[in-house]
């Protein structure tokens, strides 16, 4: 969008390019002032799921009559800067300023060096200044600094290092997919610091029901290229989906809160015990069926599962419950209705 003053931007459309390979895109804009004014664009792309902005500032060509241009110089105190901080700039005429002063106004092209829309010149003085605030990056970039007066123009360049401290994240979410209930599933995340300073690890906080962190002490101090796993586990005690954040405070230039989304999803297994046994042999009564008891580990208090006599020689326990361990013994009964001996007992752990 173009526009002729920074905080106003005038929209005068939006282009959009379909079914190209084409690496430059050419806009074309018409209408645009004259007489030296100056016209400030942002240009906005998209590539994947990132989007990038640009900023600009154009001038018109001065068509009348002019002396000598009035700004003779654009300098600041530094052309290269690493980090953040503040760079002290100076605008100098070429000659005073009248009885009224005389008003400069200011652009940058990128948000990363930030100065004040305009500055004055007061009367009878030739220079002013401002300052740039410069913001860290972590990508090199140029910025270039634009001073006019609307009939002349001077510009300065800062070459904007990466540098500070920079938090890279080996995943920018973790999914932990289907647990069973009231089991445990771990993963870890590792944090690398990538910048040229050492990175500061203030804090990793984690929320959502059933996941939970584990890992060092905060705050951490990590090195350039050093790396820090942080153990992360998931015990979900309700089936279904739950999600939650890791937010990790750091002095990152990528931001000082980072937040990691997670999911997972509790899953509700069932299990049933199969048990099998042989038929009395040698014995002279008639069968009847089968009873079969059970009771947990530990225990002797026994309860019947069948309320009619089995007539196979097995039988589907499906009222387990996880992580339990149960005890089993069958007895036989005639068809007078008297019931044999227990049978040896059977141990089985639930999973």
């Amino acid at each position: 969008m173009l526009g002729i003053t920074p905080k106003n931007f005038g929209h005068l459309g939006i282009y959009t390019a379909k079914r190209t390979s084409a690496s430059t895109i050419s806009v074309r804009a018409t209408g645009l002032p004259t007489s030296g004014k100056v016209v400030y664009a942002s240009l906005s792309w998209v590539i994947g799921k990132s989007t990038f902005t640009s900023r600009y500032a154009y001038i018109a060509a001065f068509r009348g009559t002019s002396p000598a241009p009035t700004i003779d110089s654009l300098s600041c105190a530094s052309a290269s800067f690493t980090g953040s901080g503040t760079d002290l700039c100076t605008v100098k005429l070429a000659t005073a300023a009248g009885k009224n002063g005389a008003t400069i106004e200011l652009a940058g092209s990128e948000s990363k060096a930030v100065v004040p829309d305009s500055v004055e010149v007061k009367a009878g003085s030739k220079v002013a200044t401002f300052k740039a605030e410069i913001a860290a990056v972590y990508v090199a970039q140029t910025a270039i600094l634009l001073a006019t007066d609307g009939k002349s123009h001077r510009t300065f360049q800062i070459r904007l290092h990466a540098g500070g401290s920079v938090l890279e994240l080996e995943s920018k979410s973790v999914a932990f997919g289907d647990v069973t209930l009231n089991s445990l599933s771990t993963q870890s995340l590792k944090l690398t610091s990538t910048g040229k300073n050492p990175l500061l690890v203030d804090s990793a906080k984690i929320v959502g029901k059933g996941f939970r962190m584990s890992g060092p002490k905060f705050p951490v101090n990590l090195n350039p290229e050093k790396v820090l796993t942080l153990d992360l586990e998931f015990d979900p005690s309700v089936a279904g989906k739950v999600t939650g954040e890791l937010t990790i405070a750091s002095n990152s230039v990528t931001g000082n809160s980072t937040v990691v989304p997670l999911s997972g999803t509790g899953e509700a297994k069932f299990y049933e015990v199969k048990l099998t046994w042989d038929e009395p042999s040698g014995s002279n009564f008639s069968i009847a069926g089968y009873r079969v008891y059970r009771a947990l580990s530990g225990s002797s208090d026994f309860g019947l599962l069948n309320k009619s006599l089995v007539s196979d020689t097995s039988f589907v326990d499906g009222s387990v419950e996880s992580g339990a361990e149960y005890i089993y013994y069958v007895e036989t009964v005639d068809t007078a209705g008297t019931s044999s001996v227990p049978s040896d007992t059977l141990s089985i752990a639930i999973p």
